[in-house]
């Protein structure tokens, strides 16, 4: 979770210079408060704050709840478009509307991302369940979608080459359930990398063999 230090200070310095426009902020990238799934704990966390052990230092600190981060963009007078993404690393989202942030702007979406290894939601039974009724009262934003993958979850970070992505499989699906409902998405990720999840060879934008091409191709469809 941010820290109450400096991330009010930050959000606070970025709306001042964008009280307006075609931009969206993403209040924090990937929350996992006590790194549970589903608790009233981190739930309450992700709202109200709470005191957090750092995984960089191991000390204590105090983090700042999504309700803080909205106030703190809110008081400068910015109306943009916030993102409050979900805990778990934005993957659970069963908790997010008994804990919706309050934005007096009325300008607040929620945020999800999905991976084909997310380990509580990934797949539509999921997304029926915890995205469903997020959808009747706010739009949602799936701020990342990787591709479908050859390879075990448990080493995808250490090594994901081009060569484990597979065609259509989960990535076609979830694509699939969210094009039907109406929830708005971004592909990971627009970067060179020459790994499983860059979508363009170069800066050029030329399509990788798979993710790319896969993706290219349902835009240019819709």
């Amino acid at each position: 979770m941010p820290d109450r230090d400096h991330s009010l200070d930050f959000w606070r310095s970025v709306a001042t210079g964008f009280r307006t426009g075609d931009v969206i902020f993403d209040l924090f990238n990937e929350p996992f408060p006590f790194a549970e799934t589903n608790t009233a704990r981190a739930w309450d966390c992700w709202r109200d704050g709470c005191t957090l052990t750092s995984v960089n230092t191991g000390q204590p600190y105090p983090a700042a709840g999504m309700n803080e981060l909205v106030a703190a963009v809110r008081g400068t007078g910015s109306k943009v478009v916030l993102l409050a993404g979900g805990i778990h690393w934005a993957e659970s989202m069963t908790g997010w509307l008994d804990h919706r942030p309050v934005d007096p702007a009325g300008q607040l979406a929620a945020s999800f991302h999905a991976y084909s290894f997310n380990e509580y939601c990934a797949d539509t039974d999921c997304y029926d369940r915890d995205l469903k009724p997020i959808l009747a009262t706010v739009p949602v934003l799936t701020g990342e979608v990787g591709p479908s993958l050859k390879v075990d979850a448990a080493k995808v970070d250490d090594d994901c080459p081009q060569r484990a992505v597979r065609k259509g499989g989960w990535a076609g699906d979830t694509l699939d359930w969210l094009d039907e409902h109406g929830v708005s998405w971004t592909a990971w990720s627009w970067n060179p990398w020459g790994d499983c999840w860059s979508l363009v060879k170069d800066w050029g934008g030329e399509p990788t063999p798979a993710w790319g091409k896969e993706l290219r191709r349902r835009l240019a469809a819709s």
